[in-house]
């Protein structure tokens, strides 16, 4: 009896542990969102503190806020996609034929993306090239938030994960705001 339970165990554990779907893939995605959000942080951070103009500081630092708040709903999204992995596999059984043939589309475009990451090397440039380097660290970001909200529909699991991310989506949208705001004043 104990050998049967023990191989029963190790097969659903074992299965989960190697299966790599949908699901893994929004979690690599995810993962290297939140390493690139971070790299931009960081680049940001340095930027607002050489620049004078006080208009132009505000908005970076509200930038930086917004920033993130991303990055802390990348995090959230990430974590508890995670935590239910050993539904993945039930969960993408749930997915149409069409939707299964889009999905697997998107992974190939992930694939792709997987391989062709650039880096960003820091030195020490003019305070011109920090932010030129800010702003392709940003759209870089973006491409792989487009990306992983690609992937997210993959994965089915995501869908009971928005709830969590969901005070900080709000919290998301009160910046934006903020920003908005302070651009129409600041031009």
């Amino acid at each position: 009896m104990y050998c049967i339970l023990l191989f029963v165990v190790s097969v659903v554990f074992g299965a989960t542990r190697d299966y790599e779907g949908f699901c893994h893939d929004y979690l690599e995605c995810m993962q290297q969102l939140e390493e690139k959000q971070s790299n931009c942080l960081r680049l940001e951070q340095n930027i607002t503190m050489t620049n004078s103009d006080s208009c132009t500081r505000r908005r970076w630092k509200l930038k930086i806020t917004l920033h993130g708040l991303h990055l802390r709903r990348a995090e959230l999204a990430r974590d508890c996609v995670q935590i239910h992995t050993r539904d993945a596999k039930i969960s993408q059984s749930t997915l149409t034929s069409e939707e299964m043939d889009s999905c697997l589309s998107v992974r190939a475009k992930f694939a792709f993306a997987r391989v062709n990451q650039r880096k960003i090397h820091s030195s020490n440039q003019s305070r011109k090239s920090d932010v030129k380097k800010a702003l392709m660290c940003r759209r870089d970001t973006k491409l792989w938030h487009k990306n992983c909200s690609h992937l997210a529909k993959c994965c089915p699991l995501t869908l009971d994960c928005k709830l969590t991310t969901k005070e900080i989506m709000e919290q998301i949208y009160e910046e934006r705001t903020l920003l908005r705001e302070l651009n129409s004043v600041c031009n």
